[in-house]
């Protein structure tokens, strides 16, 4: 999978044949220290939820430095749950109208931790 692009990510080894055949196999181990394996998938999945915001962030940063608007900004999220383009794209425009646009100033607080839901 590597090979083609993807990434690997292993969780939850609990079998020590398991473990021992993929470190056998330089699956896993000191010679591919980047390959981490997770205690849990929820590690796992959260790592990879890291990677994904990062370089989408990244991609939108270095496509331009302007302000993208909130409709196309909700269209990667709306896509997952209409069947063609059109819809998703009505389904954004739709939800951007929803939203209220807040301007804060730097160090600024929006809400605390302890504030009710």
């Amino acid at each position: 999978l590597e090979r083609e692009g993807a990434r690997v990510f292993l969780s939850s080894l609990r079998s020590k044949t398991a473990e021992r055949l993929l470190l056998a196999h330089g699956v896993v181990g000191p010679s591919v220290p980047e390959r981490k394996v997770f205690v849990t998938l929820d590690q796992a999945l959260q790592k990879c939820e890291e990677i994904i915001l990062t370089e989408a962030g990244k991609l939108r940063k270095d496509q331009s430095d302007e302000e993208w608007p909130l409709d196309i900004l909700l269209l990667d999220y709306v896509e997952g749950f209409v069947s063609d383009k059109a819809s998703a794209t009505a389904a954004a425009k739709a939800a951007a109208q929803r939203f209220e646009r807040l301007e804060l100033k730097e160090n600024q607080v929006l809400f605390r931790s302890e504030d009710p839901a």
